[in-house]
């Protein structure tokens, strides 16, 4: 307990620079482009059009409403990756910092984390448009939708951390992980619906925490139906764990990051 008081304290006392790091984050990615923020409005349109215009007439007979039964699986994915991806050098490519200063290792990925989720939820605007302008009905268990928005931070927090350790002691990380997303990509249920899958390959989907996430998302934002308590359950656990396991898995092996990197 007395561990637990004197890690809020830590955190309450470098909050300043965690909330100057994610702003910092926020502007760099977007101050070379002509567009700027708006590019995170932009983007997922532009990849909508793409998979609707190559899918829609595939999948009719399986989904209704294609746009925005692929933004609501797409634009969770995107987070994942592109939130899980940058963690990897979170560590590595602070090391002149961390060299000179001390700073509290784990501000670096949280702060990576959380300037992505910021952007993440700026593109959420693009569903809603989506769901207006295709005239999908929003039922009142859209409300729900925070809930799952928070679980997946949390998931992705997790897995972030635990990337974070790893790609300081195995270097072609970065490489290795960008195939495993792309198949990790059709292995979710992002541009097509489970229901065509064969029973032999669904437990491909039933072993993906991310598949579970996405089913929650759209339970309650695409087909606008009470949300499932027991996908509920799942996430909830899912990313506890994830949690528990990664922040673990950091503080265990933090103090050896100066020797690697």
């Amino acid at each position: 307990m007395k561990k637990l008081i004197e890690y809020v304290r830590a955190f309450k006392y470098y909050n300043y620079l965690l909330i100057l790091l994610v702003s910092k984050d926020i502007k760099k990615k977007y101050q070379d482009s002509f567009l700027g923020i708006i590019w995170s409005l932009l983007s997922p349109l532009l990849d909508m059009v793409v998979l609707t215009i190559v899918f829609s007439t595939l999948l009719s007979r399986h989904v209704d409403n294609y746009p925005v039964y692929l933004m609501t699986g797409r634009l969770l994915f995107q987070f994942f990756t592109q939130t899980t991806t940058v963690s990897i050098k979170t560590i590595s490519g602070a090391s002149s910092l961390i060299k000179k200063i001390y700073v509290p290792k784990y501000i670096l990925t949280l702060s990576k984390i959380l300037s992505n989720y910021v952007i993440f939820l700026i593109s959420l605007v693009d569903l809603v448009l989506i769901m207006i302008i295709t005239g999908k009905e929003m039922t009142i268990y859209v409300l729900y939708v925070p809930v799952y928005l928070i679980l997946f931070l949390v998931f992705t927090a997790g897995i972030s951390f635990m990337i974070a350790t790893i790609s300081v002691f195995f270097k072609d990380m970065e490489h290795l992980y960008k195939v495993f997303t792309n198949a990790l990509y059709f292995a979710s249920a992002i541009i097509y619906p489970p229901e065509i899958v064969p029973d032999q390959y669904r437990i491909i989907l039933d072993i993906n925490p991310i598949f579970h996430f996405v089913q929650g998302f759209r339970q309650v934002a695409y087909y606008g139906k009470p949300i499932n308590i027991d996908n509920l359950i799942l996430c909830t656990v899912i990313s506890i764990v994830s949690l528990i396991v990664g922040i673990y898995i950091f503080k265990k092996y933090q103090d050896k990051f100066i020797l690697y990197i």
